[in-house]
């Protein structure tokens, strides 16, 4: 019997804003969404692309939020082993563009996209470099290859909705506070937590529910909770914006979430960007004392195996936060605010076995691995039986 065909081979396009972030979020959503042990390669010459072999790019599109699109590989070979296959696929009549691959460096010929391009139209399609339905890159093999070298002929899968991001900004929810992540930052933190989908997702200081938001619109299974009650239903009203309803919602310290969560615990993932300064919500308690009181209750909240991604204005989380024998996962990640201020990205493990992998449709755990280190970035509360939104 023979096995199972492998993955296509696909080009992924991680944006320019936060490279570090961008790969360990593409490393969390392979780590759920593809078969284990899948890992980008990176290519030479090109800082932000990875080849991976892919066999949901759609969902990973959906999903990510550091990317800028993901290609498929056709083919490679010559240049006139390229001509022939455009001509080949442009028996489609479909309409085309063909440029060279964003980034690439050693394109010395200037015309050669347009050269190709004819070979399509040959073929019965048309050429169309305002809105084509298909999207071919060119690039060759080596750096600084010449023209008769090899190269490798793509075609655009898909590309991610990055007016969603805008769509749900601050100012533009029926309740916000100034000190609020932006809405891609909370969909990378909700990725590095690798809660599979379906899986249920607790965030502990919730605040406005930005990050409840970006899980929920994933699919996950909400839950939320704040001190302060003003809060909790403001991220009540963020959530029906969209369409969207908690598992359950609780008001109060977090060291009562054992008991009012009880029913829902522990999660799948723990997600948080935790109060802190003047606007914050931690009454009169510190950052700090906040999160050690947390730490003491970890254990109750997340599943074996689980994770917690979390931000923090610095480098270094308190000692306190960490229960023993529990693992940070790399380094943190920066992420520059403004001259005075940086805030980091942290994901810390309970060590432990998830169990079996499920199958398609049950609630499921990825399998983490291990990352290098990231380099400076700069190169009212709701009922609790109430059913998830979607």
């Amino acid at each position: 019997m023979t096995g199972a065909a492998p993955a296509p081979l696909h080009w992924v396009e991680l944006s320019g804003e936060n490279l570090p972030l961008g790969l360990r979020e593409l490393e969390a959503l392979l780590s759920i969404l593809e078969p284990s042990g899948t890992r980008p390669t990176p290519l030479d010459g090109l800082p932000r692309f990875r080849e991976v072999p892919l066999t949901r790019p759609e969902e990973l599109c959906r999903r990510m939020a550091f990317l800028h699109g993901v290609l498929k590989v056709l083919g490679e070979g010559s240049l006139e082993e390229l001509a022939r296959e455009l001509e080949r696929m442009g028996t489609s009549g479909r309409s085309a563009e063909v440029r060279f691959l964003r980034g690439a460096r050693g394109a010395n010929d200037p015309d050669l996209p347009g050269r190709l391009g004819r070979h399509y139209v040959q073929g019965g399609g048309s050429v169309d470099l305002r809105s084509p339905e298909r999207t071919f890159r060119i690039h060759p093999r080596a750096s600084g290859a010449p023209s008769g070298g090899r190269w490798v002929l793509l075609e655009e899968s898909c590309r991610p909705d990055r007016g969603g991001f805008e769509e749900r900004r601050t100012h533009r929810l029926p309740f916000s506070k100034p000190v609020t992540l932006p809405p891609s930052l909370a969909r990378a933190l909700v990725n590095l937590a690798r809660v599979a989908p379906g899986g249920t997702l607790l965030d502990p200081l919730c605040g406005t529910g930005g990050i409840l938001l970006e899980a929920g619109l994933l699919g996950y299974r909400l839950l939320g909770n704040d001190r302060d009650s003003g809060m909790v239903r403001g991220s009540l009203r963020n959530l029906e914006r969209f369409s969207l309803t908690p598992l359950a919602m609780s008001q109060g310290d977090v060291s009562q979430l054992p008991v009012s969560l009880a029913a829902h615990l522990p999660a799948d993932g723990l997600v948080s960007d935790p109060p802190y300064g003047r606007g914050s919500s931690t009454g009169r308690e510190g950052m700090v004392r906040v999160l050690e009181k947390l730490g003491e209750v970890l254990p109750s909240l997340l599943r074996r195996g689980g994770r917690f991604a979390f931000v923090l204005p610095q480098p270094e989380p308190p000692e306190g936060l960490c229960p023993r024998g529990w693992k940070m996962e790399g380094p943190p990640i920066p992420w520059p605010v403004h001259g005075s201020l940086t805030r980091y990205l942290f994901v810390l493990r309970r060590p432990g076995h998830p169990g079996r992998r499920p199958s398609e449709g049950d609630v499921s755990t990825g399998w983490g691995s291990r990352i290098r280190p990231s380099p400076d970035p700069r190169g009212d509360p709701g009922s609790g039986n109430r059913p998830p939104g979607r």
